[in-house]
């Protein structure tokens, strides 16, 4: 699958085994957007996909995850952007960087 596009907004993604909310390393143009979400207790929180990938967070919270945002295809992966409206904390590590796009 080359690409997918999901939208989640004012939900809780709590306890999962694995990943919270997870894009495939083969997914290149697929896209998340993320609105007034919780996402804690998984294993990760976030994971984006391949280059081209896009995971977009908005008054969004990523706590207590054993990362918090990932890659599924390492430093060559998609990008996740924040709106700068995010609690990213609490995490075991707290994984890759957001893009700070700021608020429009």
């Amino acid at each position: 699958m080359a690409h997918g596009h999901a939208h989640v907004r004012q939900s809780e993604i709590v306890f999962n085994g694995g990943d919270g909310v997870s894009m495939a390393g083969g997914v290149t143009d697929g896209s998340v957007n993320l609105e007034s979400t919780f996402i804690a207790s998984n294993n990760v929180g976030v994971r984006n996909g391949g280059t081209g990938s896009l995971i977009d967070l908005s008054n969004t919270s990523i706590m207590q995850n054993g990362t918090g945002i990932a890659s599924s295809s390492g430093a060559a992966g998609g990008g996740v952007n924040s709106h700068g409206n995010n609690m990213i904390s609490g995490n075991t590590s707290a994984g890759t960087t957001p893009n700070g796009v700021g608020q429009q």
